[in-house]
């Protein structure tokens, strides 16, 4: 009797504790669901985990759960496995199918497949939304394409025209075209109207703005849906993007991968970090980066790439220059190469010869240079560069310098420097005359150090820089000279284009005059160069670029202002007018081509009148 007791009671137990083990997998799915809706799927994570464990065939566990290892940058072969056997056990559930096919279009050989498998669930299922919207953002990656996935969108609206998932996923395909911008402005207002906190519509409306170079209205979209959801991928995404444009790398950098943290799946969020690491010359880093891209992320992953490959390869470049000035104009021909030492250093190499047209003599030069550009860290950037100069009868000369910046703060740069350069500014400057006795060709060799700063928030930028040290040459006297120069500005436009104002002051002294008057040269003193023992100059800066496409740029900077100067027979009050402009034009011809343009205008005092026109083909191996 005890005995037929205790296996009655041993079943009854057994048979409350299977039961309780039903009710825990039911409890463990609602509540895995509810920390997904909160944004806490990673939370979630192991109680599918545990539900899998009690339950291996349980396909909604599998399907959950497989979705959110496709988040992870590290877990798209489970979830192609689990997504996989969550279809098999439920083959007419198009959500299930529909997310399985998704995973396979991740890979370009399995991408066909996931096609098919779409456009049957499609076909079975016409009012499904999610599929039809998977099926038609793979078809939107393909320029061929494209017009069948549009064409699947207007069928799933003309079934249910106020959808706000086909309107903002039709929308967010239109924008990608110039033609389409138009109707997907339209189709996100759309949305907006119905549900002005749709946090999609806002940012793909935002990222329409930021395209059209209306970058201040798409930053305050990204705001409004970061103030609705703080941790949205493609608001954070969206604001590094147009600080990438800035030039604003580092921040840019923190925002993108705050993105991907949220999202790590995100393929756009790894872009935007490579497109930081690549405004601030980590080519081998971004290259890591793009690695874990899987698709298409959207416009502008062929040309990052493009920009890592040149960054980290070898390039030639050839080029002419052409200086018009009454003392001393020249003809000048640049051939160089240039190729990574490792991810921090490159070496480059360039030849110059030179024809220089001078009032009284012409002359031909030869110059020879080695450079190093470096960076240590993340905030340390440095140049070294040494040539070697050749003219006819003239022994050799050597110059070169180096070049220091570090960021000791994200807003913040101090800048060492020394260069050794020839003054080109007259014959006996330049080359040098026998008298009888040589004299002349004089070297600048002058050390600087500046510190800048940049508010952000404000668009403020302010910098200081000081410099000092001799001008030297054969048979004349050295000359020391120091500057103090200073500037404020501001950008009032970001963008589309980019305008800034600035304030620019200059005051510098050489310790005596040796400039050419009245065509006297004074043995043992005249050195033939601009040489005020006073000079101070107060001017304006207007600065301007545009982006005519992503192949096309063009910038330009123009100075106008009063200076004054005292020299021999001038008086420092005596005030005349300063002005210079210079513009260029970069035009990438093919990916691996590129044409520069340039021409520069310098009036100072009387001294110089100059025009400089410049050509460069820079060709990557």
């Amino acid at each position: 009797m005890k005995v037929r007791l205790m296996v009655v009671m041993t079943l009854l137990l057994a048979t409350a504790v299977l039961a309780q083990e039903q009710v825990n997998v039911a409890a463990t799915l609602e509540q895995a669901n509810k920390l997904e809706a909160a944004g806490k799927w990673q939370e979630a994570v192991p109680l599918l985990e545990q539900v899998l464990k009690q339950e291996p065939r349980n396909a909604e566990a599998l399907y959950k759960l497989g979705t959110m290892r496709g988040w992870q940058s590290d877990g798209r072969k489970s979830a192609l496995e689990l997504l996989g056997r969550s279809c098999e056990l439920t083959p007419d559930n198009p959500e299930h199918c529909g997310a399985y096919a998704e995973v396979l279009s991740w890979n370009s050989q399995t991408r066909p497949d996931a096609v098919s498998r779409l456009k049957a669930i499609v076909a079975a299922h016409p009012e499904t939304v999610s599929a039809r919207i998977r099926l038609a953002q793979i078809l939107s990656w393909s320029d061929d394409t494209r017009p069948r996935a549009i064409e699947l969108f207007e069928q799933g609206l003309q079934r249910d025209p106020e959808n706000t998932e086909l309107l903002v996923g039709s929308a967010e395909v239109l924008s990608w075209s110039n033609a389409g911008r138009g109707k997907a402005i339209l189709r996100f207002d759309q949305v907006l109207q119905q549900d002005p906190k749709n946090v999609r519509a806002l940012t793909g409306k935002a990222q329409l703005m930021a395209w059209k170079g209306m970058a201040g209205e798409a930053l305050t979209l990204y705001d409004r849906a970061l103030a609705i959801e703080p941790k949205n991928a493609a608001a954070l995404r969206g604001k590094a993007e147009i600080l990438n444009w800035k030039g604003r790398y580092s921040e840019a950098r923190t925002l993108a991968q705050s993105a991907q943290a949220v999202a790590p799946g995100d393929d756009r969020a790894l872009l935007e970090i490579a497109r930081a690491d690549v405004g601030q010359r980590k080519f081998e880093h971004a290259r890591a980066v793009l690695a874990d891209v899987h698709g298409n992320p959207g416009p502008g992953f062929n040309d990052t790439r493009q920009e890592v490959r040149r960054g980290m390869g070898t390039w030639m470049d050839a080029g002419f220059a052409a200086r018009m000035e009454n003392s001393l104009g020249y003809d000048r021909f640049t051939v160089g190469a240039s190729t990574p030492i490792n991810a921090a250093n490159r070496l480059s190499f360039s030849y110059q010869p030179t024809l220089f047209d001078g009032s009284t003599q012409n002359f031909n030069s030869n110059y020879f240079e080695v450079a190093l550009d470096s960076e240590p860290s993340d905030k340390l950037t440095t140049q070294l560069q040494f040539g070697a100069e050749t003219i006819n009868n003239v022994p050799v000369n050597f110059g070169g310098g180096f070049d220091l910046h570090y960021k000791p703060i994200s807003s913040t740069v101090v800048r060492v420097s020394f260069l050794r350069q020839p003054v080109e500014e007259s014959v006996l400057s330049r080359r040098g005359l026998n008298l009888p006795g040589f004299q002349g060709e004089v070297n600048a060799n002058l050390a600087a150090i500046g510190l800048g700063y940049y508010n952000s928030a404000h668009k403020i930028d302010a910098s200081v820089e000081y410099t000092d040290g001799v001008y030297a040459g054969n048979g004349i006297d050295s000359n020391r000279r120091f500057s103090v120069e200073g500037q404020v500005g501001r950008a009032l436009r970001g963008d589309h284009p980019y305008i800034r104002l600035a304030y620019d002051a200059n005051y510098s002294s050489f310790d005596h005059d040796a400039d050419i008057h009245n065509n006297v040269i004074v043995p043992g003193i005249t050195g033939g160069y601009f040489s005020p023992t006073r000079f101070l100059l107060n001017q304006g800066v207007v600065s301007t670029s545009y982006d005519f496409s992503k192949k096309v740029n063009w910038q330009a900077t123009a100075t106008a202002g009063v200076q004054n100067v005292e020299a021999q027979g001038v008086t420092f009050s005596n005030t005349q007018f300063a002005s210079s402009f210079g513009t260029k034009v970069f035009w990438r011809a093919t990916p691996m081509n590129e044409l520069r343009f340039g021409y520069e205008y310098l009036n100072v005092y009387n001294a110089f009148h100059r025009h400089l026109a410049r050509f460069t083909w820079r060709h990557y191996f």
